[in-house]
């Protein structure tokens, strides 16, 4: 094994004695003690021992040899919180939010570099990112982080294992879990689904709204209170209990300001994309440093983007898309090395097929779905899906199909959809209702 320790025999002198030994004869016995070492602990004896305890083995002794194994290995001494992880319910091909596990080391030595990989039937179904533990832990509660993205395929229960090793160390293993969700066909709004409309938010009306986590949600809006124009406004509740906050404001961070703010997209809670209106339409990054309540504040701004409007990212926020207003508009796709970092330029145009016009985009975390609406004034209102087998295949070679249960709306009316973890919030007509996806 990997481990390490020494035997000892009793008799003395009947191995290993150089010149020193004793004679023995056969039908004698030997007791053989395995003593590890510190960060070691005997695993399994093996050979010709006729009776072994937890850590002697004895022998007797036989004809022409007798052979003993002793195999030793490193002590699993790496603690894991959470352990288990539970994952929850997730919809199919979506992110779920960012999950970070702390591995420790509570042991007086210190470890071998740790390996960190995910392993079982459901692994490719998981991602591990911000791995933080390709160190060696140091004696008495060393620590490191990594963390997991749900990524679920079709719908089921999944499981993997998000196994960690050292040398020495051991091997501590993490179970993963979660369960998948089908939504497809997308379904954004039903005349049957409950009004939720937050105190007051008829006043300037939620003209998109974004959901954050399970019970929460961003909107942008005309109504007073705001630092001035168009701003961001937040509530949250929990769906199935009520009632909403008062909505307010995203106050810290710089994210509101006089000019107008609009079009906010959330991916997983963790940043905030939206479009800013000072003299041009540019779109601007946030980030949410800080988790605790209330909920509106916390944030760090801004990373700007690309002139635009309706922009939204993958899972990983590595790819962008945002509509260029014009006639037609343009629909178009940057990317960028890491979460935090500018978007390469210049982007790319997406092809569509046909001439569906559009008025803002949405794509899904796999970067697999495309949902488009129109412009609200001037055309009666649609929603169109495009969905592909994988990022290879051109959205300009798919069919456009429409969103099922939208209801016959005028083109004075808003429908504007937000994405959830087990929903879609839709603003319509000033009202908001909630449906969900499966």
């Amino acid at each position: 094994g990997a481990g390490s320790g020494a035997l000892s025999f009793n008799p003395a002198g009947t191995a290993n004695c150089g010149t020193n030994c004793q004679t023995i004869t056969a039908s004698d016995t030997v007791v053989i003690t395995a003593t590890p070492a510190a960060t070691s602990e005997l695993q399994s004896w093996g050979g010709d021992c006729t009776s072994t305890t937890a850590t002697t083995c004895t022998v007797t002794l036989g004809t022409p040899t007798t052979a003993v194994t002793a195999t030793f290995k490193y002590k699993d001494v790496l603690t894991g919180n959470p352990s288990p992880l539970a994952f929850g319910d997730q919809a199919v091909d979506s992110y779920s939010d960012l999950r970070t596990i702390t591995i420790q080391n509570p042991s007086a030595f210190a470890t071998g570099t740790l390996a960190v990989t995910l392993e079982g039937a459901n692994a490719a179904e998981f991602e591990l990112v911000n791995n933080n533990c390709n160190t060696a832990l140091a004696a008495m509660n060393g620590s490191c982080t990594f963390a997991v993205f749900f990524k679920p395929g079709p719908a089921g229960g999944k499981s993997t294992t998000a196994k960690i090793t050292a040398s020495p160390g051991g091997t501590l293993n993490v179970p993963l879990t979660g369960n998948s969700l089908a939504y497809r066909p997308v379904v954004f709004y039903s005349p049957s689904s409950p009004a939720i409309n937050p105190p007051g938010s008829l006043e300037g009306g939620p003209q998109q709204v974004e959901t954050v986590q399970e019970g929460s949600f961003v909107y942008y809006t005309n109504r007073i209170g705001g630092p001035g124009g168009w701003d961001i406004w937040a509530s949250y509740s929990n769906f199935g209990s009520r009632p909403w906050s008062d909505p307010a404001p995203i106050s810290i961070g710089g994210v509101n300001t006089v000019a107008d703010e609009i079009n906010p997209f959330m991916p997983n809670g963790q940043s905030l994309y939206f479009v800013r209106n000072s003299g041009g339409y540019t779109i601007q990054q946030a980030r949410w440093v800080d988790h605790s309540p209330p909920f509106p504040d916390g944030w760090e701004c801004c990373i700007a983007g690309p002139s635009g409007a309706s922009p939204s990212v993958t899972g990983d926020q590595l790819v962008l898309y945002y509509v260029v207003p014009g006639s037609p508009p343009t629909l178009m796709r940057a990317t960028r090395s890491t979460s935090d970092s500018t978007w390469n330029m210049p982007p790319e145009v997406v092809p569509l097929p046909g001439n569906y016009a559009f008025g803002w985009a949405r794509v899904t975390a796999d970067e697999r779905g495309l949902l488009l609406g129109n412009p609200h004034a001037g055309t009666p209102v649609q929603v169109a899906q495009l969905w592909r087998s994988s990022t290879s295949v051109s959205w300009g070679s798919l069919p456009v199909s429409a969103i099922k249960g939208i209801p016959a709306l005028s083109a004075a009316s808003n429908l504007d959809p937000g994405f959830g973890s087990d929903g879609i919030l839709v603003s319509v007509g000033g009202d908001l209702a909630y449906s969900s996806l499966y």
